[in-house]
């Protein structure tokens, strides 16, 4: 009869450490990996709370590669594509531009960047924006931005790009 309690006592042990340490994960963008209760997903957001706590916090799924259940099923977000770990100038290839403000929800707003060019005008507009995107990638890498957000392109005499750095 002891040896049955004793059996009967571990079983129910195991399955609630079992119960306890199952947890969703979120993996984000930058690398980062949440442990986290799954709330709510949506197609664009997930809701979730963290252990021990009851505010709901929320992500954009833009920013995530995947949501793992804790039943095993993972949901892709925003594919295998990680944000670039930038640190400093020197890293300026890894910076991406887009003008799409879906690829930039959910991530961190770091500031206004900008990027120049003296060429342009009919004959070296082409020279003139790889120059000004060159530039506005290695002042967006000073911040350690992984993306800009293109804003406009206002000088009309040579080339100057405006964007919003984003990591």
């Amino acid at each position: 009869m002891r040896i049955s309690k004793t059996l009967i006592l571990f079983t129910l042990l195991f399955h609630l450490i079992q119960f306890v340490n199952a947890q969703d994960k979120i993996i984000k963008r930058n690398g980062d990996t949440l442990k986290v209760k799954i709330v709510q997903s949506t197609p664009d957001m997930v809701e979730f709370t963290y252990p021990n706590e009851t505010s709901i916090n929320s992500e954009y799924k833009n920013s995530l590669i995947k949501i793992i259940y804790a039943s095993g099923r993972e949901e892709n977000c925003a594919g295998e594509k990680k944000l670039a770990i930038v640190n400093g100038e020197k890293d300026w290839e890894k910076v991406e531009i887009t003008s799409n403000s879906d690829d930039v929800k959910g991530l961190t707003k770091l500031g206004e960047v900008i990027g120049k060019s003296g060429w342009g005008g009919a004959y070296a507009q082409g020279l003139g924006d790889k120059n000004a995107r060159k530039d506005l990638k290695k002042n967006a890498a000073k911040l350690g931005a992984s993306i800009v957000l293109l804003q406009d392109k206002p000088d009309h005499w040579g080339v100057k790009l405006i964007g919003i750095a984003y990591k």
